[in-house]
C-alpha cells in the first residue's frame, strides 16, 4: 500500500497545486469598471511552471515504534539480506505464497483451562493485535477495490483467532461461576459457624442463668431451713423455760405413789403412805 501511495501521491497532487488559490490577495484602491470587456480582463499566463513538491519532507515524523504500526504485518528479513528501514519494514496485504503457508490451529478450551490469569490475558491480546491486523488487510482490500477479497484474507486465520478468543471468554467465565459458588459456600459456612457460635454462646449463658438461679435458690431454701431450725430450737427453748417455770411455781406433796420411806420413832419398822 506504501508504494502505491507513494506513485499515486505526485500525480494528486500536482493538479491541486495549479488549482491553488489563496484567500488574501492584494487588490487595487480604485473601484472596478462596470463596463465587461476583453481589455479590462488581465492576461492568463500560458506556460505557468509548478515545483513538484517532496510529500516526504512535509510528513509528520513518526516514531517507528510506535503502535499503530501494530496494525499491520512485519516482513520476515531472510538471513543475509539487508533490514528494511521505515515503513518498508511493514506489509499491508499478504501475498498469495503466504496465504498458502498452513497457519497454526485456534486454542482449545482444556488447553486455556491449564492457564493462569496472566497468560490468558497476554493471550488475549496477541489474539486482539491479530484480529485487527487481519481487519486493516480486508479494509485495504476494500479500499482498492479487489473484488475477490479471499484470495487476500486469510479467512482460516479469522476464524481461528475468533474462536480463540471466544474459548478464552468461556473459560474466563467458567472460572468466575466457580469462584462465585465458592465464594458463596464460604459465606454459607462462616453463615452456619457464625450460627453455631451464637446458639452455644445462648446455651452458654442460659446454663450460667440457670446455675445462677438454682445457686439463688438453694440458698433460699438453706436460709429458709436454718431460720426454720432457728424457730423450732427457740420454741423448744421456751417450752422449756415454761415447764421449768410451771415445775418451780407447783407446791411439792406426796402422791399416792410415794414410796418414800417414813420412819416411825418409836418403831423401826418403815411406814408405807397411802
Amino acid at each position: 500500500m506504501f508504494a502505491l501511495a507513494r506513485t499515486l501521491r505526485p500525480q494528486v497532487l500536482s493538479p491541486t497545486l495549479r488549482c491553488r488559490r489563496w484567500f488574501a490577495e492584494i487588490v487595487n484602491a480604485s473601484p472596478p469598471s462596470t463596463e465587461l470587456s476583453i481589455a479590462n480582463t488581465p492576461p492568463v499566463a500560458s506556460n505557468v511552471v509548478t515545483k513538484a513538491v517532496d510529500w516526504r519532507k512535509e510528513r509528520v515524523p513518526v516514531l517507528e515504534n510506535h503502535g499503530l504500526y501494530g496494525f499491520f504485518r512485519r516482513k520476515e528479513v531472510k538471513p543475509g539480506a539487508e533490514e528494511p528501514e521505515g515503513e518498508e519494514k511493514y506489509e499491508v496485504l499478504e501475498s498469495p505464497e503466504d496465504m498458502q503457508k498452513t497457519s497454526g490451529r485456534g486454542w482449545k478450551a482444556e488447553e486455556l483451562r491449564l492457564k493462569s490469569f496472566k497468560d490468558l490475558h497476554i493471550l488475549w491480546y496477541v489474539l486482539l493485535r491479530e484480529r485487527n491486523l487481519l481487519a486493516s488487510q480486508k479494509e485495504e482490500t476494500r479500499r482498492m477495490g479487489v473484488e475477490n477479497r479471499d484470495w487476500q484474507v486469510n479467512l482460516t486465520k479469522v476464524y481461528h483467532v475468533k474462536k480463540s478468543m471466544a474459548r478464552i471468554k468461556q473459560v474466563i467465565n467458567e472460572r468466575r461461576l466457580a469462584y462465585e459458588k465458592a465464594t458463596e459456600l464460604v459465606k454459607k459456612e462462616e453463615e452456619q459457624h457464625h450460627n453455631v457460635v451464637v446458639m452455644k454462646l445462648i446455651a452458654k449463658k442460659r446454663e450460667n442463668e440457670l446455675s445462677e438461679r438454682r445457686k439463688a435458690r438453694q440458698e433460699l431454701r438453706m436460709k429458709a431451713k436454718n431460720a426454720r431450725e432457728a424457730r423450732q430450737a427457740r420454741l423448744a427453748a421456751e417450752r422449756a423455760e415454761k415447764r421449768t417455770e410451771k415445775q418451780a411455781q407447783r407446791p411439792g406433796r406426796r402422791g399416792r405413789f410415794f414410796t418414800g420411806r417414813v420412819r416411825n420413832a418409836t418403831t423401826s419398822t418403815p411406814l408405807i403412805g397411802l
